[in-house]
C-alpha cells in the first residue's frame, strides 16, 4: 500500500496483518494484536477502519464467513428450487 490515507469497510470479519510498513490505524471497533513477526488487528463485520499509510506497507488480508448463515441461505435456496 502506498503513502495516503485510506478507508475500508468490511461485510464480513476481517483480519489485517501488517508484515512491514508503518500505518496509522484508526479502527475503534478492532483488537490490536501484536505478535513476533508483525501485527495484525481485527474488525467485526459490517464496520470500517480508516488507514494512514506513512511509508510503503505490505500486508495480508484475510476475510471469514459466517458458515451458519451461508447454509441457513443455501437451503433455503434448495427449499425454494423443490418448491418450483
Amino acid at each position: 500500500m502506498l503513502k495516503g490515507g485510506y478507508e475500508f469497510k468490511t461485510a464480513s470479519r476481517k483480519l489485517m496483518e501488517i508484515h512491514s510498513g508503518e500505518p496509522n490505524i484508526n479502527c475503534r471497533s478492532s483488537r490490536l494484536e501484536i505478535n513476533n513477526k508483525g501485527y495484525g488487528f481485527q474488525c467485526p463485520k459490517d464496520s470500517s477502519f480508516c488507514l494512514e499509510v506513512l511509508e510503503l506497507v505490505n500486508y495480508t488480508c484475510s476475510y471469514f464467513v459466517d458458515l451458519k448463515n451461508q447454509k441457513k441461505q443455501a437451503l433455503a435456496i434448495d427449499l425454494q428450487k423443490e418448491l418450483r
